[in-house]
């Protein structure tokens, strides 16, 4: 049992390395600016201006569709979330929220040729 014990030590040990290294490799690409959780990127995109508000032109009429709100970013990208909505049922199915390049924001939109999509004025919030 002495042998089983000091593989299971040296296994755990070999897995908080691996981890450590991980962690240590995403910091120091975020330092310089390579990697940045999504999560810090939401804030500042929040207050961005909006970029375009887009949904499909027979969103109602198929009862299901993609409807995409998009920010301009203040170093270019878009930030942008896509919902798939079911209008006649659930409402909201799935949301997925990415930041993106003009080029692969172009390109994303041109993976959704199945749906033609119309440009719509964004909801104004009220002032309080």
């Amino acid at each position: 049992m002495g042998s089983d014990a000091r593989k299971r030590q040296q296994k755990l040990a070999k897995k908080a390395a691996k981890r450590k290294a991980l962690v240590t490799t995403k910091k120091s690409l975020a330092e310089v600016g390579g990697v940045v959780s999504h999560g810090r990127q939401a804030l500042p995109a929040a207050s961005a201006p909006i970029h375009e508000c887009l949904i499909p032109d027979r969103l109602f009429e198929i009862g299901i569709g993609n409807v995409i709100v998009s920010r301009k970013m203040p170093n270019g990208f878009i930030g942008a979330v896509f919902f798939l909505v079911d209008v006649f049922c659930l409402g909201i199915k799935d949301a997925f929220y990415d930041v993106l390049s003009p080029a692969e924001y172009d390109h994303r939109l041109s993976g959704l040729q199945h749906e033609t999509f119309r440009a719509i004025l964004p909801p104004v919030r009220a002032s309080s």
